[in-house]
C-alpha cells in the first residue's frame, strides 16, 4: 500500500478562456524528469504551432485585404474592409501585463491594485469580463511585474502600492 509521501501531486491552474488544470503524479525523481522532458518537447511544439498559425494568420490578412480591394461595391468594401481592422484589432489587444504597465507610467506615484482595476475600467482599454476573476488575475499580474523587476511595490498607509522603478524607462 502506497504512503502519501510515494507521490507528489503538482496542480498547475492555467488563465486561458477554459477552466483548465494540469496535474501532474510524480512517484519517482525519474517520473519528474520524464515529465519534464515531455513538457518542454510539448512546449516546443506548441510554439512551432503558434509561429505557422501566425505566420498563416498574417498571409490571410494580406489575401483578404487584397481581395475585399478588387469588391466593385463600395458598400460591400467598407464592410469587409471594418471587419477584417476588427480581426486585426482583436489580435493586437495588448495583454493585461502590458495595459498595467502603461497604467503605472501614467501615475508616477503609484497605484494599489484597486484603483488599478478602477482605470481598467473605466479607461475601457481592456474588458474584464474575459477574466473569471479579475481582481485575482490583476494581482497575479502585478507579483508577476514585481519579481521581473518591471514594477516595485511598497507599503502606504498599510496599502500595497505598486509603481514603476525610477531607473525603467518607459519604451
Amino acid at each position: 500500500m502506497a504512503s502519501c509521501h510515494d507521490s507528489i501531486f503538482f496542480i498547475f491552474p492555467l488563465t486561458t478562456n477554459l477552466d483548465l488544470s494540469i496535474i501532474v503524479d510524480m512517484d519517482t525523481e525519474n517520473s519528474l524528469k520524464e515529465t519534464l522532458v515531455q513538457n518542454e518537447h510539448e512546449l516546443a511544439s506548441l510554439v512551432r504551432k503558434r509561429t505557422d498559425i501566425d505566420n498563416r494568420i498574417n498571409k490571410l490578412i494580406l489575401s483578404v485585404r487584397a481581395l475585399t480591394n478588387l469588391l466593385d461595391d463600395d458598400i460591400e468594401r467598407i464592410q469587409h474592409a471594418r471587419a477584417l481592422e476588427d480581426f486585426i484589432e482583436r489580435l493586437q489587444k495588448p495583454g493585461l501585463s502590458q495595459t498595467i504597465t502603461e497604467i503605472l507610467f501614467r501615475f508616477p506615484n503609484g497605484l494599489n491594485p484597486i484603483q488599478i482595476r478602477n482605470v481598467l475600467v473605466s479607461s475601457g482599454t481592456m474588458d474584464l469580463r474575459e477574466y473569471s476573476n479579475p481582481s485575482a488575475s490583476i494581482h497575479t499580474t502585478l507579483r508577476r511585474l514585481v519579481e521581473s523587476g518591471k514594477v516595485e511595490m511598497k507599503r502606504a498607509s498599510g496599502k500595497k502600492i505598486f509603481r514603476i522603478p525610477k531607473q525603467v524607462k518607459k519604451q
